[in-house]
């Protein structure tokens, strides 16, 4: 008799519409952190392709003779020149994200990068070796902190519990 009670289906209706907002809004939670990682991932990528192309543009000079604006060619093929003194994350990015670090050439101003380093010419080829070896370790220390981040955020997913929406009988007011 219990089974066909108002009451019972009432509140079964309700517990089948809670557990529908929970796995809605749950859904909508992990879009989020998936929106969000993808969002500090990319812009770490980005951090990473600057130092690489700022390298690149460094190198450039010094493999073309201090010139103060080398250009796209020069910088890619300058990097691919030093891609075996890369560290292996370095290199990898630096074969999978090619496009992305030609893109910095929008955002990077070489004649002001270069103008203090090449100021002195007697302290211009060490300047520009060591600006090389900086920018090529920042993007490397880029690379482990994406890594680094992105475990983190594996591991908050991982922290949200699946909505748990139960129907549990507690007292029974039929007569």
């Amino acid at each position: 008799m219990m089974e066909d009670c108002r009451c019972r289906k009432s509140l079964e209706y309700d517990v089948a519409d809670a557990r529908k907002e929970a796995d809605r809004v749950r859904a909508e939670r992990l879009k989020r952190l998936e929106a969000f990682r993808e969002g500090i991932a990319q812009g770490a990528r980005e951090v990473a392709a600057r130092h690489l192309y700022l390298a690149g543009v460094y190198s450039a000079c010094l493999d073309n003779g201090f010139v103060r604006e080398p250009d796209g060619f020069m910088i890619m093929g300058a990097l691919r020149s030093r891609k075996t003194s890369m560290t292996l994350n370095v290199s990898d990015f630096f074969s999978e994200s090619y496009t992305v670090i030609q893109g910095q050439a929008e955002f990077v101003d070489i004649r002001n990068v270069l103008k203090g380093v090449l100021r002195i010419r007697s302290k211009a080829q060490g300047l520009l070796m060591a600006n090389t070896q900086r920018e090529l370790g920042e993007a490397g220390a880029a690379l482990e902190r994406l890594r680094r981040l992105e475990e983190m955020l594996l591991a908050w997913r991982s922290l949200n519990p699946e909505s748990k929406v139960g129907l549990e009988s507690i007292v029974d007011m039929h007569v």
